[in-house]
């Protein structure tokens, strides 16, 4: 599958400075039946562990806001240097109780982190018109952390010559 043919990826945040709060764009999945949430971040001090959100609106602009209550399990590639074989090769399954968040383990700040957020679109509120998803990180202390969030939209509710953008 051609990914720029057959869907689209979108910043969810920018590369950023974790030490603050941040939240980028909220992203419509109006035309779009999978999300795929890809965030990434470097090494940064003991207990600086990121705490990834989502959220669920009816409006790009964040209206109506309320907790996407799905994440019961995502994938992650965690290590010292997720390049070497040893560290960066699998990713293993995580599973929870159904939340919204995804808190990092003791370790997780002091090693390079991939997690991947798997969500349908039948999953939001799209009865009671939510079909925009956000992502953000809480503050993680007090030391730099950099770190981003990639959205990959799939399988397109309509047929079309370019996929249509998610961003509203």
């Amino acid at each position: 599958m051609n990914i720029c043919e057959n869907g689209n990826i979108v910043s969810m945040l920018y590369p950023s400075d974790l030490q603050t709060a941040v939240a980028d764009d909220y992203i419509s999945m109006e035309n779009y039946n999978h999300l795929t949430i890809v965030f990434f971040k470097g090494v940064t001090t003991a207990a600086d562990d990121p705490t990834l959100t989502l959220v669920q609106a009816k409006t790009a602009a964040g209206g109506s806001v309320k907790d996407l209550l799905i994440v019961d399990k995502y994938y992650k590639k965690q290590g010292t240097l997720l390049s070497t074989n040893s560290d960066g090769g699998q990713f293993t399954l995580t599973t929870q109780t159904a939340s919204n968040t995804i808190v990092g383990d003791a370790d997780s700040a002091e090693e390079q982190a991939l997690w991947v957020i798997e969500i349908e679109a039948s999953e939001l509120d799209c009865d009671g018109g939510f079909y925009f998803v956000q992502a953000s990180i809480g503050d993680t202390g007090s030391n730099a952390h950099y770190g981003c969030i990639l959205g990959i939209l799939t399988e397109p509710r309509y047929g079309q010559e370019s996929t249509p953008s998610p961003l509203a």
